[in-house]
């Protein structure tokens, strides 16, 4: 075994014992146990390193087991631990049900996190679009249809389906404009080019 896999097993295997710790001052009732015994590595160094359960005499028997003891304690708490009347904590913290809270915080900051980037290109799609429109309405039909075919490819998230036949189509114009007539893309035109890449994740289409 490499060193860092050495390493990475022994992090593995003190992570495992302070979830043990947690779920103890959680409940008395609620244990970690290794399935199948100890791993030698486990057993040499006396940390819970082995394939591991949670289990308790109020919950159903455990239908997963894993390497990793705090995940398997953190679902074991969302299928059984809710409005549990059998709790027997042991008053010490932090404990499980404070560990299953942060990370909830954090997963419901990262949802509004996630919500507000959305809502952002949104914002930033009708801008571009709108920015476009004004840029090319006194320019000649050729600028139009370079407007025309930025649309097209133009999208409020990124893309996740393939490109559709029309969309091939304007992106392949905009290429060979690109490389044969660069003088008709002015500034601003090419600024709402690069932010249309990046709010889409397709900079590689347009390359």
């Amino acid at each position: 075994m490499r060193r860092d896999q050495s390493d990475e097993h022994i992090t593995m295997g003190r992570n495992n014992a302070a979830a043990k710790e947690l779920v103890r001052r959680h409940c008395r009732h609620a244990r970690v146990e290794m399935a199948g015994g100890n791993s030698f590595a486990g057993s040499m160094l006396g940390l819970p390193m082995g394939r591991l359960e949670v289990r308790c005499e109020h919950a159903p028997a455990p239908r997963v087991s894993g390497h990793r003891a705090l995940d398997l304690a953190v679902e074991f708490y969302r299928e059984n631990c809710a409005g549990c009347q059998h709790r027997l904590g042991s008053g010490e913290l932090p404990n499980l049900a404070t560990v299953v809270a942060e990370r909830d915080a954090t997963d419901e900051a990262a949802r509004r996190a996630a919500e507000q980037a959305a809502r952002d290109r949104v914002a930033r799609h009708a801008e571009r679009r709108r920015r476009r429109r004004q840029l090319v309405a006194g320019e000649g039909y050729v600028v139009r249809d370079l407007a025309e075919w930025l649309d097209r490819l133009d999208a409020d998230a990124p893309r996740s389906r393939d490109m559709l036949p029309s969309e091939r189509v304007a992106a392949a114009q905009l290429v060979e404009a690109a490389k044969h007539a660069p003088r008709l893309f002015s500034q601003p035109l090419v600024e709402t080019l690069i932010d249309l890449a990046v709010d889409t994740a397709e900079p590689s289409r347009l390359s």
